[in-house]
């Protein structure tokens, strides 16, 4: 039956992340193997838990002290006494490229889960348990233009073949 098939297809261990393997496959491999990644990862975690920002910290004096969103913006330098005071699962980091393995080091060795960067630094603390993941903007552009490439490509292709019966 079809839930038999859905089965079928996953990924045979997710050490295989489609970042991983994304030199060794076509694009259109690449676009399949992604999908069928993100939705069996998806499908084997609990219920979502969804947490709020509780603070960000900034550098620049007109901006500590003031309040984005309901959010306080703190000094850089009270981020050590928060996260030891706050259990911190996540820490976004957009901080400038110099600064990102300074703050990394901050947040792992106060016992944060999980890092997800923005900065233009790979990121990765083999000695921490901490889990990073990086996100790269260009990947992440040139994902989303070869869509695009697809769909025009899917709607010129479409639209030959109606002018070929009309």
């Amino acid at each position: 039956n079809a839930q038999d098939a859905h089965e079928a297809i996953r990924p045979t261990d997710l050490k295989n992340s489609p970042k991983e393997l994304k030199a060794s496959l076509s694009a259109e491999q690449y676009k399949l193997y992604k999908l069928i990644y993100e939705r069996f990862l998806s499908s084997q975690m609990s219920e979502a838990v969804l947490e709020t920002t509780t603070a960000a910290f900034d550098v620049k004096p007109e901006v500590i002290g003031t309040i984005f969103n309901k959010v306080p913006v703190l000094s850089m330098e009270e981020l050590p006494r928060y996260l030891d005071e706050h259990e911190t699962d996540i820490a976004v980091l957009t901080v400038p490229k110099d600064a990102a393995i300074p703050v990394t080091q901050i947040l792992t060795a106060h016992g944060v889960d999980a890092i997800w960067n923005f900065t233009n630094v790979e990121l990765t603390e083999p000695n921490s348990s901490t889990i990073v993941e990086n996100i790269h903007f260009s990947d992440s552009l040139l994902s989303l233009s070869y869509y695009i490439s697809e769909r025009q490509d899917e709607k010129a292709a479409r639209a030959a073949r109606e002018a070929r019966r009309g």
